[in-house]
């Protein structure tokens, strides 16, 4: 049979080809999804939090953390009180970064739960710029 000025050849049944090319495709797919797993993997969520524990949009947040592969969850403005249910929402996932003024001007101490960088606006806008995150602001 001639396809396009090309001659293909055919098994006994006249599906050799066809099988062939269905058998390169399946590898292909298989090495798309495997790229596919292994930058999601790579894939890194933030997560900007300035909403208080009980707000709709904090428990919104809080949620997408949770089903998150790769979450970093920075806290910020009224957002800080989360730091006292976090145990709660994360159970131990992800990395929490808080606003060490922040913490202080509403009372809080350090969490062990959270780091407290120097520079929170610095290393949030750092983390921002990397390679495959996606920005989520509630």
């Amino acid at each position: 049979m001639k396809v396009e000025g090309k001659e293909e050849r055919k098994g006994k049944d006249g599906r050799e080809g066809e099988e062939r090319r269905k058998g390169k495709e399946r590898g292909v797919e298989k090495e798309e999804r495997e790229m596919r797993e292994e930058n999601d993997e790579r894939a890194v969520d933030l997560f900007l939090l300035t909403r208080p524990p009980g707000h709709h949009r904090a428990d919104l947040c809080l949620r997408l953390v949770e089903r998150s592969r790769n979450p970093r969850l920075y806290l910020a403005g009224d957002g800080i009180y989360n730091l006292l249910c976090l145990p709660a929402h994360l159970n131990g996932r992800g990395r929490v970064v808080a606003c060490r003024e922040d913490a202080l001007a509403r009372g809080l101490g350090d969490c062990r739960e959270a780091a407290y960088p120097d520079d929170f606006y610095r290393e949030l806008a750092r983390e921002m710029l990397g390679d495959r995150v996606k920005m989520f602001v509630f």
